[in-house]
């Protein structure tokens, strides 16, 4: 999900699409990854942390 990411920011939705996972799945991923400080979110968008 991290390489994705890199590779393009995306939603939840993108991001299910691409990785052919269920929404809720990459939301709980994306939950975990933010609260750890690796993503960060901003207007429904999830980026690497460090890509700012």
């Amino acid at each position: 999900m991290l390489d994705r990411l890199a590779e393009q920011p995306s939603s939840i939705d993108e991001l299910a699409r691409a990785l052919e996972l269920e929404p809720g799945e990459v939301a709980a991923s994306l939950i975990e990854l933010e609260l750890t400080g690796l993503v960060s979110e901003e207007d429904g968008v999830y980026r690497p942390a460090t890509a700012r």
